[in-house]
């Protein structure tokens, strides 16, 4: 009879070498040198025909103009293996390694979240005390929206504290950095506005920048360190990442040697290299994705038992609960995929992208980062590699055949389908193929795979008919069919008719039960989506109706302004600007582009 403690030691001794080696298939053993190559050259995108080819990492990277990337993959509790492609610089062509450091930007959220974390487990801290107990030489106003409930550590960890500003676009190199207060205040020389509350605390969920920036206050005011010091000794240094660190200015000479630039989507550098981030709870972590996974795999190991470095399974699972109506926990978001639980958080700084995702329980995930803005056209057929190589069996879109279908069968499915108030999908006939187009897009021909089923042309989108062929089932969205001649928001578009636009949306009974706001909100999100895109013309569109629609809104005037600078329309964009300086006096950001706009126009 064998000795139960010898059991117990072979059977983690096979399950390390399951873990380090590779993983079983059925009878047969595949190494960790063939999962990595499997998910080298195996990148698919969301739906597969027969005969498509796979992309590698290296030339899906050279399609999307991406310079460097840092990958690393959990599994089975750890991190099994790491790897840099491509370079760091297009000008320095130094080639990205497992040790090369991107910047983290959002996901800088997290370790903050992690960070205070350690402070309610030691009793110094408590989660739902307002957080103005702990803010010493700064105060976040009180106003007619705390009246009933103050705002707290836990409130401005989850996203739900009613605070205000997004994200920070950062600082150049040579820019005058502001001081924590200023940025707090909105004051030159900060670019963001004033952090205030502005929704009642605890009743929406809204990602807010500015609120981790009072974090970041309180954290310093509690502990009486530098934030940056305060991170590296408290989370950063235990959980042994060598390769992490929170920088509120440019970097040291030596950590230049080891860094990435900043890159946009058409393959250009940013100025001065990359932007600063004094903003730092928010988005001033340098780091790798394998310290980025390394941080995953703390997670998930203190949430299995208590072997925490730094805080307990109590601790870890109190961080990891959804919190109000589950989109996010303290410091992560919630999300599934084919049904199972998964933490996350994306990031995005000037030139720079990254996400890292890990399993609730299963122990496996992976942290991808880039230096560049192109980060999200890789990031699910990458995903989807990984998950077919590691067998999770998070995506399970199938595998189809081509079919042939006549012109005149095609014919049939010519029409347009309404997929909100403003736009449509519209089907047509081109070359003897099917083709579709959406109002900001180009057209895209379809693969028909069934009698009633087509997969576009990039293999993102699948598009079923129904048997009647008055509506559409688009991925996992269905639509109706409308008359050709139907009129829509987007067929002002053209002949650029805001006039026309304001008095079609005055016309619309469906739109009467949205409040301002959303209104608002609605074709600011639509027009900064067209900008990232380079669709001025239609970004323009949206944000100047915003301004006929709300013009004593400085936020509607204030994009309108950006689009202008970023199309190169620096007179108007001066011109916008002052008119969204006239409705808020202490905006920073129309201020700052004023300047930018007035020293582009002096050098022309």
């Amino acid at each position: 009879m064998l000795n139960r403690n010898f059991i117990i030691i072979l059977t983690l001794m096979i399950l390390l070498l399951i873990s380090s080696e590779g993983i079983a298939r059925g009878e047969q053993m595949i190494s960790q040198k063939e999962l990595i190559e499997e998910v080298e050259s195996s990148l698919r995108a969301e739906y597969y025909v027969n005969g498509d080819s796979l992309i590698s990492i290296m030339d899906k990277m050279k399609e999307l103009k991406i310079p460097g990337l840092s990958l690393a993959v959990i599994d089975n509790f750890e991190v099994v293996w790491a790897k840099g492609y491509g370079i760091a610089d297009i000008e320095t062509n130094k080639e990205v390694d497992v040790n090369t450091i991107f910047q983290a930007a959002s996901i800088s959220k997290p370790f903050t979240a992690y960070a205070a974390m350690k402070l309610v487990q030691e009793n110094k801290v408590e989660l739902n005390k307002d957080i103005n107990t702990y803010l010493k030489t700064w105060k976040l106003l009180d106003n007619n929206f705390t009246e009933t409930k103050k705002v707290t550590f836990k409130n401005l960890l989850s996203h739900n504290a009613g605070t205000n500003i997004h994200g920070f676009p950062g600082y150049k190199p040579y820019d005058t950095l502001p001081t924590l207060d200023q940025i707090l205040n909105g004051v030159s020389p900060a670019n963001t506005n004033k952090v205030i509350v502005d929704i009642e605390p605890e009743t929406v969920n809204r990602y807010s920048g500015g609120g981790y920036i009072v974090v970041q206050k309180a954290l310093i005011d509690i502990t009486g360190k530098p934030f940056e010091e305060f991170m590296q000794n408290q989370v950063l240094k235990p959980l042994e990442l060598q390769n992490s660190f929170f920088s509120p200015k440019a970097l040291t000479e030596e950590q230049k040697l080891n860094a990435t630039a900043g890159h946009y989507s058409d393959g250009s550098k940013v100025i001065g290299d990359r932007h600063i981030y004094p903003e730092m709870a928010a988005a001033g972590l340098w780091t790798t994705a394998e310290d980025l996974a390394k941080f995953a795999v703390e997670i998930q190991k203190a949430l299995k038992s208590d072997s925490g470095k730094i805080l307990s399974k109590q601790y870890t699972q109190m961080m990891m609960t959804p919190v109000l109506n589950g989109e996010y926990n303290i410091g992560f978001g919630n999300e599934e995929y084919n049904d199972e639980p998964f933490f996350e958080h994306a990031g995005g700084n000037e030139g720079y992208a990254c996400f890292l995702t890990f399993h609730k329980e299963k122990g496996y995930g992976f942290a991808l980062m880039v230096n560049s803005s192109s980060q999200i056209d890789i990031l699910f057929p990458l995903f989807r590699s990984i998950d077919k190589a590691y067998s999770w069996g998070l995506f399970n879109s199938g595998i189809y055949n081509s079919d042939n279908i006549s012109v005149p069968e095609l014919q049939r499915f010519v029409g347009r389908y309404k997929v909100s108030f403003d736009r449509s999908i519209q089907f047509y006939i081109k070359n003897k193929k099917l083709f579709y187009k959406m109002s900001f897009n180009m057209g895209s021909e379809l693969t028909p795979v069934g009698s009633h089923t087509f997969i576009s042309s990039d293999r993102n989108n699948k598009i079923e008919f129904s048997k009647e062929l008055n509506s559409i089932i688009f991925n996992n969205d269905t639509f109706n069919k409308i008359p050709d001649e139907a009129i829509l928001l987007e067929n002002f578009i053209t002949g650029n008719d805001i006039i026309g636009a304001q008095k079609w949306l005055e016309e619309q009974e469906s739109l009467k039960n949205l409040t301002v706001n959303e209104l608002e909100d609605y074709f600011n999100d639509i027009g900064y989506f067209l900008i990232s895109n380079s669709k001025f013309k239609e970004a323009t569109f949206y944000l100047k109706l915003n301004t006929v629609l709300f013009d004593n809104s400085a936020n509607a005037w204030d994009s309108l302004g950006e689009v202008y600078f970023f199309s190169g329309n620096y007179e108007l964009s001066i011109e916008t600007m002052k008119k969204a300086l006239v409705v808020n006096p202490q905006n920073q950001n129309a201020k700052q582009i004023i300047m930018k706009a007035q020293k582009l126009l002096e050098n022309e």
